[in-house]
């Protein structure tokens, strides 16, 4: 037989004396209204608990949704550019190409040559960095060329402009308004 402990063995025997006293009505009523509020706080704890495990769940998809089509969108801006980038280039260098061309009788400054050298020496590292900058960037270094291009413009046009103010002055017909 099992060795049972001297205070269990003592409770065994003396049960029923234990038993005969009546609990007053007061603590059961204060154990039942524990018992009721526990378990209408419980569910409301579930509910809020949920509904925050739902949030940050949606939170969590609309993230990686935002992740994957910011890339999907980089990958399409960048095959829109390269597909601009011949029709730009083909674009300005026909300008530039009709400045020279009205500029070919005349002597230019060494100024003008030398800034319209380093124009092109610039326009040549823009397009070596537009193959090895990320997507995400290409849209920059295009604008970077775009004004490369207007710069060279802007510098044929007032080469021409001086020209003709020039010409005027020496024709004199130069005329004022």
């Amino acid at each position: 037989m099992k060795n049972k402990d001297p205070l269990e063995e003592f409770i065994l025997s003396n049960r029923e004396s234990f038993d005969n006293f009546e609990v007053p009505d007061r603590v059961w009523n204060g154990v039942n209204a524990e018992v009721n509020t526990t378990a209408k706080i419980k569910p409301l704890r579930i509910v809020w608990a949920s509904l925050a495990a739902c949030f940050l769940m949606m939170i969590g998809c609309l993230f990686f949704y935002g992740q994957s089509n910011t890339s999907q969108n980089v990958e399409m801006a960048s095959m829109e550019l390269n597909e601009e980038l011949p029709e730009m280039k083909s674009y300005y260098s026909r300008q530039v190409s009709d400045k020279f061309n009205a500029l070919k009788g005349f002597d230019l400054d060494g100024t003008i040559k030398g800034d319209l050298n380093q124009s092109d020496e610039f326009l040549k590292e823009l397009e070596i960095e537009l193959k090895e900058v990320p997507a995400s960037k290409k849209e920059a270094v295009m604008e970077a060329m775009i004004k490369n291009y207007q710069y060279k413009l802007m510098l044929l046009d007032r080469v021409l402009i001086e020209i003709n103010k020039s010409k005027n002055k020496e024709d004199g017909n130069s005329i004022s308004i």
